[in-house]
C-alpha cells in the first residue's frame, strides 16, 4: 500500500508543477500580446505621419495578438485537463488513506488487493470523465469568465484604452474597436453581414434577429 501511495503522491506533485508552469506561460503570453498590441498602435501612428516613413512589418501585430489568444485557449484547455487529474488523484490519495488498498480476503483466504487497485483505477477514470463532461463545450462560454483569459484581454485592451473600463464580457464580441476611445455596437449579422432588423443577444454573445 505504501508503494501505491507514494506513486500517487509523485503523480500529484508532477501535475501541480505542470499547473504552475502553465500559469507562468500564460502570464508571459499576456505580456507578449500586450507588446504586440503596442507595436500595432505604434505602426498606426507612423502610417498617419508621412514625414516618418516606416517599412511594412513582416507580420501584422494585431494578427499575432489573435494567434496569441488562440494559443492561450490551448493552454487553458490543458490547464483544465491537468486540474481534472489533480482532483481525481486527490480523491485516490484520500481513498488510499482510508484503507482502500488494505488487504482483503475472500472465503478461500485469497487476497483481493489487486481487485481493490483495479477499482481505484476505475474510480479515477470516472472522476476525470465526469469533470471533463462538466466543462462547457462552447468556447465563448468556456473561456470568457476565466481569470487568466480576462487578464490577457485586459492587458491588450489597456494599450488602446488606458484608464477605460473593459466592456462587459457578454457584450465583448459585439464591440468593434475604432481609433482610441471609440467603440460601437456591431449590428450586422455575423454570417451574412447584413443589418439586423430586430437584433437580440443570445447567451453565447452573438447578435441575431
Amino acid at each position: 500500500m505504501a508503494a501505491q501511495a507514494r506513486e500517487v503522491d509523485q503523480r500529484l506533485q508532477r501535475h501541480k508543477d505542470q499547473n504552475q508552469q502553465l500559469t507562468l506561460s500564460m502570464e508571459v503570453l499576456a505580456e507578449i500580446a500586450q507588446a504586440l498590441e503596442q507595436n500595432g498602435e505604434t505602426a498606426k501612428v507612423r502610417r498617419r505621419c508621412p514625414s516618418r516613413p516606416c517599412p511594412s512589418p513582416r507580420a501584422d501585430p494585431r494578427q499575432q495578438v489573435g494567434e496569441a489568444e488562440a494559443l492561450l485557449h490551448s493552454l487553458l484547455d490543458l490547464e483544465s485537463h491537468v486540474t481534472q487529474h489533480i482532483t481525481a488523484l486527490g480523491e485516490t490519495k484520500q481513498a488510499i488513506g482510508q484503507g482502500a488498498l488494505a488487504y482483503r480476503f475472500d472465503e478461500d483466504g485469497q487476497t483481493q488487493a489487486e481487485a481493490a487497485a483495479i477499482d481505484l483505477a476505475a474510480d479515477f477514470k470516472k472522476t476525470v470523465t465526469a469533470l471533463a463532461a462538466a466543462v462547457p463545450q462552447e468556447p465563448a462560454v468556456r473561456y470568457r469568465k476565466h481569470p487568466k483569459y480576462l487578464e490577457f484581454k485586459r492587458k491588450v485592451w489597456d494599450v488602446s484604452h488606458p484608464g477605460e473600463p473593459m466592456p462587459d464580457e457578454a457584450d465583448e464580441e459585439l464591440l468593434v474597436m475604432r481609433p482610441r476611445g471609440e467603440t460601437h455596437l456591431d449590428l450586422l449579422c455575423p454570417i451574412t453581414r447584413t443589418l439586423l432588423k430586430d437584433p437580440v443577444k443570445k447567451y453565447v454573445s452573438l447578435m441575431v434577429e
